[in-house]
């Protein structure tokens, strides 16, 4: 069997995240909050990252605003920045969004070649029931 690179699965599993559905419940109190995530489902990553990038510090959006900014960040590869967005979002401790978080974030690790960090968060995910287990012990089977 031919080995993956870590870009090569990366390429192979990342897929723009959709989950308006999960947000737009929390996010009815803030028109603009919405309206950056329509912005990024609608693939203008710019004016979304501004957006969302005021609201880090918020803290009713705050693990979410970390979320969508690390996403965005993705989006316009800046993986390094992706990354710290990411791992804010995971230290909020909403557990729906820390296992988005947590998949996203380790695809950023496969991005940059660092298939020991990605590995790290694949297990945690495939270890415990959520929408990533699945998928994330496919990848490790993948990336060992």
């Amino acid at each position: 069997q031919n080995r993956l690179t870590s870009r090569d699965l990366f390429t192979e599993y990342y897929y723009p995240y959709v989950g308006s559905e999960n947000v737009f419940e929390i996010a009815r109190s803030s028109d603009t909050f919405l309206f950056a995530v329509k912005l990024f489902e609608s693939g203008d990553y710019a004016r979304a990252f501004v957006l969302f990038d005021q609201y880090v510090d918020s803290s009713e959006f705050k693990e979410y605003a970390s979320l969508y900014t690390g996403l965005t960040q993705m989006q316009m590869a800046k993986w390094e920045d992706a990354m710290v967005s990411l791992q804010r979002a995971i230290q909020a401790d909403n557990i729906q969004m820390t296992y988005v978080a947590r998949w996203y974030l380790g695809l950023c690790f496969l991005r940059v070649d660092d298939a020991d960090s990605a590995r790290k968060h694949f297990e945690i995910l495939a270890s415990s029931k959520n929408d990533y287990t699945v998928r994330s012990r496919r990848i490790l089977r993948k990336i060992r």
